[in-house]
């Protein structure tokens, strides 16, 4: 049981830094980018709150694979390799932000 502990602590603390790390060197704008969809928008936030992909796409109502096909043109269009990385993106371009317009423009169609 201590032993999962640590091990989770450490992964913990290695994502920690890995997120620390790309938001010093990348210097990259979600913003110079196309808008993405809504759906892009809600796996991003579901990513963000440590959920897996069975769990997005049950949140969702979509496949697994239509998530994780998501997902990887996400990696791809964004240019991150990692779930870390998407979450770096996320914070430091204010994405979350863009998703809560995106929910307030929905509400009010």
């Amino acid at each position: 049981m201590l032993a999962n502990q640590i091990s989770y602590g450490l992964h913990v603390y290695r994502e920690k830094l890995l997120i620390e790390e790309i938001i010093k060197t990348d210097k990259s704008s979600l913003f110079t980018r196309e808008p993405l969809h809504e759906v892009d928008l809600r796996i991003i936030q579901s990513i963000t709150q440590g959920l897996k992909d069975k769990e997005i796409a049950d949140n969702l109502h979509i496949s697994v694979s239509t998530v994780r096909n998501h997902i990887n043109k996400l990696f791809e269009e964004l240019d991150v390799a990692s779930r870390s990385q998407l979450i770096s993106l996320y914070y430091k371009n204010k994405l979350h932000e863009i998703l809560h317009e995106v929910k307030m423009e929905n509400r009010s169609l």
